[in-house]
């Protein structure tokens, strides 16, 4: 128990002694920041003296043409744009022109306002736009009638003519037949030639007949 006293006081002697030095230096180290730096010296640098550059050589005007041709970019031209050719619209077909239709006719038209009414005949030109008889224009209507021929056919009997025009475009008139079978008539118009006799079968005229009737048998 005496043993441990001895070396507790230099415990204590130890301690006190290593905190003696702690706060020596951290009193040193205080002193130390508070004074004051010495400033950095400016130290001049040596100019240094470079040698004077050489004379480049000029090169030849050739290798300077030439070297400046390889140096140019190349410039490729834009494509050129092909323009559309222009839609081309076809004209319409001209239609023919429509022939006029004359005021007037020359060769006229007959027309039959009343049929035969026991042997009368009423006929008249035709004065209506487009179809009227020309002024000064004559039409020549003949009436003919036929009998029976011994040998067969007809023969003529009787006929009668007319000239109607713009002032005078109607003619009444009478067809005389014979009294007998197989007679007949025509009314026609224009200079036509009138036959004498008509053969079994034929029927004259043609074109020229505004009205007929024959031949009737009994």
């Amino acid at each position: 128990m005496l043993s441990n006293v001895p070396r507790r006081r230099w415990l204590l002697i130890a301690s006190g002694s290593a905190l003696a030095l702690l706060l020596a230096g951290a009193a040193a180290f205080a002193v130390t920041n508070d004074e004051p730096q010495p400033a950095a010296l400016d130290v001049a640098t040596p100019a240094t003296t470079l040698p004077a550059p050489e004379p480049t050589p000029t090169p030849a005007p050739t290798a300077t043409a030439t070297a400046r041709a390889s140096a140019a970019p190349t410039t490729t031209a834009p494509p050129v744009r092909r323009t559309a050719p222009a839609r081309t619209t076809s004209a319409p077909p001209k239609r023919p022109p429509t022939p006029n239709k004359p005021a007037c006719m020359h060769a006229g038209v007959v027309d039959v306002p009343n049929p035969y009414n026991s042997g009368v005949i009423t006929v008249s030109a035709r004065m209506g736009a487009g179809n009227k008889i020309c002024p000064g224009e004559r039409i020549k209507v003949t009436w003919v009638s036929y009998g029976p021929a011994s040998g067969g056919g007809s023969v003529l009997y009787r006929s009668g003519s007319h000239y109607i025009d713009r002032e005078h475009p109607k003619w009444t008139f009478t067809v005389v037949t014979p009294d007998v079978c197989d007679d007949s008539w025509y009314v026609v118009k224009g200079n036509v030639t009138i036959p004498r006799t008509i053969k079994k079968g034929v029927t004259p005229f043609g074109l020229a007949k505004v009205h007929w009737d024959g031949p009737r048998p009994c």
